[in-house]
């Protein structure tokens, strides 16, 4: 790999946190952003909710008595998701198609980024091996906020190292724990980090 140019920061939400050693959890929803380095642009977004597949359809239905891929009703009774609609959920894409959307937008050649970005990675590759995608060939070096902001924890910048801390701290308010939502909350902290680490400046900056 050259210079880098672009990152893609990622996020992904699931069913629960058994984890991706196990189908048990599925994903729900996924996106990314690509990031331009030299001047900070967001050069392309893209974010879907996923249609329940596998074994877990047959749950969805006992849980919600709707069809087998409206997990409205599901994620309300766990309290995750209550926000989604089921118009929402009849725009969901299947899983194949959003591996394949990201593999080509945004993963291809790419260097991901994200705040405990490994678990996202371990949900696609798993995911990737499941459909029978090839995993794209991207730089094996993946950038996670959550390691330096231990800085900012020594400092007594911030309490903690997740997401919602960061997130508080770059002025992006409460996280919402919705795949693009933690993305821009991932983008307002990875520059936030850079403004603080490079001149010692607290976050001040817009993000879209």
């Amino acid at each position: 790999m050259g210079k880098i140019e672009y990152i893609t920061i990622t996020d992904v939400e699931t069913t629960g946190l058994m984890g991706p050693w196990t189908t048990d959890d599925q994903l729900i929803e996924v996106a990314a952003l690509k990031v331009r380095l030299s001047d900070r642009a967001i050069v392309d977004q893209f974010s879907t909710l996923i249609r329940p597949h596998g074994a877990y359809q047959t749950r969805v239905v006992a849980y919600s008595e709707q069809r087998a891929w409206d997990l409205g009703a599901f994620h309300l009774s766990a309290g995750h998701f209550a926000d989604v609609d089921p118009e929402q959920w009849a725009e969901a894409m299947t899983l194949d198609a959003a591996l394949a959307r990201l593999s080509s937008g945004f993963f291809q050649g790419a260097t991901l980024a994200g705040n405990n970005v490994a678990f996202d990675v371990r949900h696609y590759q798993r995911d990737f091996a499941l459909a029978n995608l090839p995993w794209p060939k991207m730089d094996y070096h993946v950038i996670d906020l959550s390691s330096p902001a231990i800085y900012l924890v020594m400092a007594g910048e911030i309490e903690g190292v997740s997401l919602r801390h960061l997130a508080q701290w770059a002025g992006r308010g409460t996280q919402q724990h919705r795949a693009l939502g933690d993305c821009l909350d991932t983008y307002a902290a990875f520059w936030a980090m850079f403004d603080f680490f490079t001149g010692g400046v607290r976050p001040v900056k817009e993000v879209p």
